[in-house]
């Protein structure tokens, strides 16, 4: 039993989770930079403060590209703030 908790609370870390994240934007975008130069793009055309209003910021970008996961449209407007 308690390597099924370990094994859970490993595939459930924090560091793996930003390896997702990192990767699923390197997919979609071909690296950081260019996911967050986009994502800041996509704010100032939408004019939302991405510090003000995280919550919306997060919907454009999602709107924006279907295949951004809501981990990495957080992580984007994380970078933006």
């Amino acid at each position: 039993m308690d390597s099924l908790f370990a094994a859970l609370l490993t595939f459930f870390s924090p560091a793996r989770a930003k390896k997702s994240v990192a990767k699923d934007l390197d997919r979609i975008f071909g690296g950081m930079t260019q996911a967050r130069e986009w994502a800041h793009t996509v704010v100032a055309s939408a004019d939302i403060d991405p510090a003000r209003y995280p919550v919306r910021a997060i919907r454009e970008l999602r709107v924006q590209e279907r295949r951004l996961s809501l981990a990495g449209a957080k992580a984007l407007v994380d970078q933006l703030r």
